[in-house]
């Protein structure tokens, strides 16, 4: 990445911020009973899997037990829509050569992750993946 696209990913990560702590709330009582059913369950850990498809955004929740088996499953992000043009200039970050989607997903990755904390200070490990890889939470 050149200094420039860093300077650009770094700027619209800052813009995307106030939408993503727009969504806490409704996002947060959704994982507070993800994280009652995975204390509930015993869950080994949890899995948020984000799908971007378009401008849309969705986020399901897995939790695992033994051997990875996937114990449960919820979704707490359904079809929700990123910012217009309006807020976000979208296009400038593509033409720079910027992955939007993937900047998109990091940022939701760190705020999931932050939200996560706040509700379990570590008894439950929770991983992000994004088109099959991990993303830092």
């Amino acid at each position: 990445m050149t200094p420039k696209q860093r300077e650009l990913s770094d700027e619209l990560a800052a813009r995307l911020q106030p939408h993503l702590r727009s969504l806490a709330d409704d996002l947060d009582p959704r994982l507070r009973r993800v994280h009652a059913a995975a204390l509930a369950r015993r869950e080994e850990g949890v899995e948020f899997d984000i799908s971007l498809e378009g401008w849309v955004v969705t986020v399901i929740v897995c939790g695992y037990g033994v051997l990875g088996l996937r114990a449960s499953q919820a979704i707490i992000l359904k079809n929700e829509g990123l910012p217009g043009d309006d807020a976000i200039p979208w296009d400038r970050y593509a033409d720079a050569g910027l992955h939007t989607p993937r900047i998109v997903a990091e940022e939701l990755a760190k705020f999931l992750g932050e939200r996560w904390k706040q509700l379990d200070p570590g008894s439950i490990p929770v991983t992000v993946t994004y088109e099959g890889g991990d993303l830092d939470p």
